[in-house]
């Protein structure tokens, strides 16, 4: 299975405040949760192994109560046991990452949570390439607890965004309580009051997820196709200059009439106006002549959009070149002429 995806790390810095208030962390979504500071002596932890593994087991519940987690720092700042990691460099900035952080990266990274066609369901959750590589070898997570390889294109993306959400609270690891990943279940599991189906509830992030890629995707080919109209309406100017420029100078022809008649109904109407106030007009004469003049006023600026639906037809632009682009097309290559000239 291959996915894509477009997440774009944040390009305004944040500073130290903004970022976690004393006492605090602030999530990416501007949430702040109070912190605790780490107790004297340390909680005993899970082996790396068997830490990662009950990761691994209960990865779609945590999703489940992603709400609740988000709400705790103590949940949020649980550490779990996953070596994501770089080919051939070392891996600064991926030391220790949290529940939280799994959670705020498959929420914010397009393309982490993978719905296929079928409908199965799989999260992307140890990361190990090449940053000069287009794509890599990850891993993925199914509900089942089944793990395969998967191909991620635009590999640094998946990288970097993980990496910027795992640095932001490295200092919060270091400074502030934080509960085992089994006193977290056992939380969860108290709070649950028995056992319960989460299966709906991970299945709405789910589609939430895809939903947001699908939009992110309909975004990039809409912005495709206009980069590619917009190189073939320029070709297509460039192809027709002669008959551009007789447009042009129609249309201004056309426009200059057009305006100074526009001008004087507007004039016609003050007058109509000053007429009605000094009791020259009945109401119902002041009406019907105000009504005659709007009329000549819209049938005057009717003549401009018709020309520019014909000019569009002369050119077989098939609603892609508008007269506006003709008069930017010809008034921007005469003002670069005009300024080679004056340069020589």
């Amino acid at each position: 299975m291959t996915v894509q995806q477009s997440y774009e790390p944040s390009s305004r810095e944040e500073s130290a405040e903004e970022r976690h208030p004393e006492g605090a962390i602030r999530l990416m979504d501007g949430t702040i949760l109070t912190c605790y500071p780490k107790p004297e002596e340390e909680k005993p932890q899970e082996g790396d192994e068997e830490l990662r593994q009950l990761f691994i087991d209960n990865a779609f519940y945590l999703l489940a109560h992603r709400e609740r987690i988000l709400r705790d720092s103590r949940m949020f700042l649980t550490p779990v046991s996953v070596q994501n990691k770089l080919a051939y460099t070392e891996s600064p900035g991926m030391d220790a990452p949290t529940i939280g952080v799994y959670l705020e990266w498959w929420s914010s990274c397009l393309g982490s949570m993978v719905l296929s066609k079928s409908g199965r369901m799989s999260l992307i959750y140890e990361l190990t390439g090449s940053p000069h590589s287009k794509f890599a070898i990850c891993r993925q997570l199914y509900e089942d607890g089944e793990t395969e390889p998967i191909h991620l294109y635009y590999f640094a993306r998946y990288w970097d965004s993980l990496m910027e959400i795992n640095m932001r609270y490295n200092e919060a690891k270091q400074i502030y309580e934080a509960y085992t990943l089994q006193e977290l279940l056992d939380i969860l599991h108290e709070e649950d009051g028995g056992e319960k189906d989460f299966t709906s509830n991970v299945r709405e992030h789910f589609l939430e997820h895809r939903i947001a890629q699908q939009n992110a995707y309909i975004t990039n080919l809409r912005n495709e196709l206009s980069s590619w109209q917009n190189m073939w309406a320029s070709a297509m100017l460039r192809l027709h200059d002669d008959e551009v420029r007789q447009i042009y100078a129609d249309y201004k022809a056309l426009e200059q009439r057009v305006t100074s008649e526009i001008e004087e109904l507007r004039s016609q109407k003050q007058s109509l106006k000053r007429q009605f106030k000094s009791g020259q007009l009945a109401p119902r004469s002041y009406q019907d002549a105000l009504k005659t003049v709007r009329a000549q006023i819209y049938q005057l600026e009717e003549q401009l959009r018709v020309f520019g639906y014909k000019a569009n037809e002369r050119l077989r632009g098939r609603g892609v070149i508008s007269i506006q682009d003709i008069c930017a097309y010809v008034e921007n290559k005469d003002k670069a002429e005009s300024d080679t000239t004056n340069n020589y």
